[in-house]
């Protein structure tokens, strides 16, 4: 078995590697503690279950309430930096509130209940140089998590998505292509005919999609909308041009940046791997 501060470790590195949303970062220290604490939960969840108690109200709420009390009663808590420190402060002072015990374990007791009710996932992680294809597929699931990282790459293509909420995620040099894709929510839908290449961190619901943060958005040829590198909104012609060409071996259609070529004379295909001469532009 592992020790607490092991445990702490572990999820808080969970929890600040897979940010869904700012308040995720103002609460890292108190999201691990809560995690931490709760009994046999798999790692590969805890990053699901910080952004459940950020986003339900209630139990954000509760969280708050939970840190507003600890934090009158230790004043020490707000006064150490982010860390595996001040996590173990907030357990040794939760530890020596029996108030504080029992709205924990209501908290814990109403997240479960909010989990369980969680109807069904789907999640793609790619990453380390890697692709992965979506290719007419049909994916029906309460919440998709689509994610690219490391110089890596995820199509979807042809596809239609039933989902209340999809994220699609591409870091760290990598993208995620959509090409002739239907997202539909409860409420609404999004469809992405074309090619679009998706870069940052991007939502959709309904028919709505939102931008998290800096740099993160989709383009389709030389069109962009999304945010700039200070998170502003903007939509328009993009100064920095794409290509777009076609594999000789495995004739599919891939989009690059003209940045990304200069200087080039071959090209890996993203799809097949093949090295080829770069391709006319079109």
């Amino acid at each position: 078995m592992p020790s607490w501060k092991q445990r702490f470790e572990s999820v808080r590195r969970i929890v600040t590697k897979e940010r869904y949303s700012p308040a995720i970062d103002a609460g890292v220290d108190w999201l691990t503690y809560i995690i931490g604490i709760l009994p046999a939960v798999p790692i590969s969840q805890v990053a699901a279950i910080a952004n459940k108690i950020i986003t339900d109200k209630r139990l954000r709420s509760r969280l708050e309430a939970i840190a507003a009390s600890q934090v009158a009663a230790d004043e020490r808590i707000d006064q150490l930096k982010e860390g595996l420190s001040r996590v173990e402060r907030i357990a040794r002072a939760a530890a020596r509130n029996t108030d504080t015990q029992r709205a924990i374990l209501q908290l814990v007791n109403e997240l479960k209940a909010a989990i369980s009710e969680d109807q069904s996932h789907f999640r793609l992680d790619t990453s380390d140089w890697s692709e992965q294809q979506i290719i007419d597929c049909v994916i029906d699931a309460d919440r998709v998590l689509i994610s690219a990282d490391k110089d890596s790459l995820n199509l979807i293509e042809g596809s239609k998505v039933e989902s209340r909420q999809v994220d699609l995620k591409a870091t760290r040099r990598s993208k995620n292509i959509i090409r002739n894709t239907q997202f539909n929510g409860p409420a609404g839908s999004v469809e992405l005919s074309g090619t679009h290449t998706q870069e940052g961190s991007v939502s959709l619901q309904d028919a709505s999609i939102a931008y998290q943060g800096g740099q993160s958005g989709t383009t389709m040829g030389d069109w962009h909308m999304g945010t700039d590198a200070d998170g502003n909104f903007v939509i328009g012609l993009r100064p920095q041009q794409t290509v777009e060409g076609r594999c000789p071996a495995c004739n599919r259609e891939a989009v690059f940046s003209a940045a990304d070529l200069a200087g080039k004379t071959h090209i890996e295909c993203p799809f097949c791997r093949n090295v080829a001469p770069l391709w006319p532009v079109r």
